[in-house]
């Protein structure tokens, strides 16, 4: 449900209540002639309420069905990525996550995670009070760690991984759309249960720029993913050292690189909930196919926006 309107039904039913007293009062009155005057009054009154109601709703629905849904993009917070200590750092997301959500159709929200963890409940339910998706973004730069001792995405970043941690959940329960990019996929893993193996992979972190591809992937023909892009093989950009180990409850894989790396997962359920390890984002800029994920992403959003 969309909490943004929900003072629309709040008003209707407020009308429906005056126009139920009026027609009690319309009742009580109407063997009386020397009422016939009111009860004209009461008519008219009585009709001018339903064509007005009609008027509003049927307006609104028609603005929303022509309004761009909000997408919160999440971000990762400098301090937690590089130990940078300076005046407090700063919260920062790729600028190609903001430009495809545009391009597509989305109007960008930048997420933060500032946060108390006394407040952690009612913060993230006015955050997804507002929007109508949300894209968990990659950033977390696991290099400062040794190969031989990375640790799970909660150990590398605690503030980021648990206010995001919340923020999906609640997305879960509610159904929203959800797309995880690179990170992203990797904590949709964490979070359901799944994990991300310890050891690094190599051959995955290109030296080329992130819109031409760097190797091929294979997609499940039974699967959501496939349904949008309608391919079975695909090359896509790498830039990650980290991979999913254990698969998620409740999600499965489809697309898949050369030796078993886990490159994409979506929920079993029906809605819009995925997980890539790429980045669509930067590959969108010469590749169509990326672009359809987007589509597709922005295009449950609205739904979601309507429901």
């Amino acid at each position: 449900m969309n909490y943004k309107y929900i003072s629309v039904n709040i008003f209707y039913r407020i009308v429906n209540i005056l126009r139920n007293i009026m027609y009690i009062y319309f009742t009580y009155i109407f063997n009386s002639k020397s009422n016939y005057q009111k009860i004209l009054k009461i008519l008219k009154w009585y009709y001018s309420c339903n064509t007005f109601m009609k008027e509003y709703l049927d307006n609104n629905l028609e603005r929303r069905k022509n309004l761009r849904p909000i997408i919160g993009i999440t971000c990762a917070w400098s301090i937690e990525t590089w130990e940078d200590s300076s005046d407090g750092g700063y919260y920062y997301v790729g600028k190609p996550y903001v430009e495809a959500v545009y391009k597509y159709g989305g109007i960008p929200l930048l997420i933060t995670p500032q946060h108390k963890e006394a407040d952690i409940e009612t913060l993230i339910d006015e955050i997804l009070d507002n929007v109508d998706g949300l894209l968990f973004s990659g950033g977390g730069d696991a290099r400062r760690f040794l190969s031989d001792e990375l640790p799970t995405l909660e150990a590398q970043q605690p503030r980021r991984y648990y206010f995001e941690k919340n923020l999906m959940l609640q997305a879960w329960k509610r159904k929203m759309p959800v797309l995880g990019i690179c990170r992203g996929h990797q904590m949709i893993a964490e979070v359901f249960e799944g994990s991300i193996s310890k050891n690094t992979v190599e051959g995955h972190k290109q030296n080329i720029p992130g819109y031409e591809p760097w190797h091929e992937i294979t997609i499940d023909k039974e699967s959501k993913i496939y349904d949008i892009i309608s391919k079975d093989k695909w090359n896509v950009n790498s830039f990650h050292k980290q991979v999913i180990g254990d698969i998620p409850k409740g999600f499965k894989v489809t697309m898949m690189a050369e030796n078993n790396i886990i490159e994409g997962i979506e929920a079993l359920d029906n809605i819009f909930f995925l997980g890539v390890q790429f980045h669509p984002e930067e590959l969108e800029q010469i590749d169509k196919t990326a672009g359809k994920i987007f589509i597709r992403f922005i295009k449950d959003a609205v739904r979601y926006a309507n429901s």
